[in-house]
């Protein structure tokens, strides 16, 4: 059994947009951490969506197939496609960067920065966080927001 990656992609499309003016939002009210939350959800989103016009690129990073919890058997990489867990994002990114540009893998690593920086906020020392104060993390919501809307655009 294999997933809908067209109503994945779509809705994927719609989740990107709707993040993206979340972060917006939350920027605008100097709510810096929730905004970081919300770019990232967008990023995570929007690598959905590119990897599920892309399944022939993962096809061979993510192989095998899955059990769900509902005894379902599905391709691994339509899971993955489908899921985009954090912790493979990069492996997902490096390889849409073939067709997408060499970008998505910078784009994915300030999204797992910000998730980060989300959870554990700034700090001064460089332990728990890389971004030292919510000034330089604003900078980096800012970039990736950017980068998404130029990428809705088209």
């Amino acid at each position: 059994m294999s997933l809908d990656l067209n109503e994945i992609s779509k809705a994927r499309a719609k989740e990107v947009v709707v993040e993206v003016e979340l972060a917006e939002e939350f920027l605008k009210r100097g709510l810096y951490r929730n905004a970081a939350g919300k770019a990232f959800q967008a990023w995570k989103a929007y690598l959905s969506y590119l990897a599920s016009g892309s399944r022939d690129l993962l096809i061979n990073v993510f192989k095998g197939r899955k059990r769900l919890r509902s005894g379902k058997v599905v391709d691994y990489v339509d899971l993955v496609i489908a899921v985009m867990p954090m912790v493979l994002m990069k492996a997902v990114a490096q390889s849409l960067a073939i067709r997408h540009g060499e970008n998505i893998p910078y784009y994915t690593e300030l999204a797992i920065d910000l998730h980060e920086y989300q959870y554990n906020g700034p700090d001064s020392l460089g332990m728990l966080s890389r971004y030292v104060n919510d000034e330089m993390a604003r900078v980096d919501i800012e970039k990736l927001i950017k980068y998404l809307r130029e990428r809705a655009k088209t």
